[in-house]
């Protein structure tokens, strides 16, 4: 009977610390975080929604993920409510505004102003992708998503 309890205890010692070595194994394998990066443009009703779902996702899926807001000048509080969120609940919420860029870049030409925005399509993405990175935003072992608010295809690349 006492070789038996004994073989039981052994077996779920055993069991026990081979649970342990495969969770260090696998914590030590170094994993690419996703970087999403939100591109909005006049978005106030839904960036709430949004950002919040993030935080959701992330809580409920005990996943991490950097979140970057960008903001292609917007004329209502889509930049107040993102500042809101990241300093309330942080969890990797970057704003970054691209208003004063905008507003930075505008330059004058044979007497023209001129106003340089990020134009749609894929090489906008390219483009700010290389910005950010340039800026330390994203780092080179994120795996950037770049979501624009915009184009309703490109609302599936996000995990929820």
């Amino acid at each position: 009977m006492a070789a038996i309890l004994l073989a039981v205890i052994g077996c779920y010692v055993l069991a026990a610390c081979m649970v342990h070595v495969a969770y260090r194994l696998s914590k030590s394998k170094s994993k690419t975080n996703k970087h999403y990066i939100l591109v909005s443009e006049n978005n106030d009703r839904l960036m709430e929604w949004y950002l919040r779902s993030f935080q959701f996702y992330a809580r409920r899926t005990g996943s991490t993920f950097r979140l970057t807001v960008v903001d292609r000048g917007s004329t209502d509080d889509t930049v107040a409510i993102a500042d809101r969120l990241a300093v309330n609940r942080g969890h990797g919420l970057t704003v970054q505004d691209c208003r004063k860029e905008l507003e930075d870049k505008e330059q004058t030409e044979s007497g023209m102003a001129i106003r340089k925005r990020l134009p749609n399509g894929s090489a906008s993405a390219d483009h700010l992708l290389w910005t950010l990175r340039s800026e330390g935003i994203v780092k080179d072992q994120e795996q950037p998503v770049v979501v624009d608010l915009q184009n309703p295809s490109d609302l599936f690349k996000m995990p929820f």
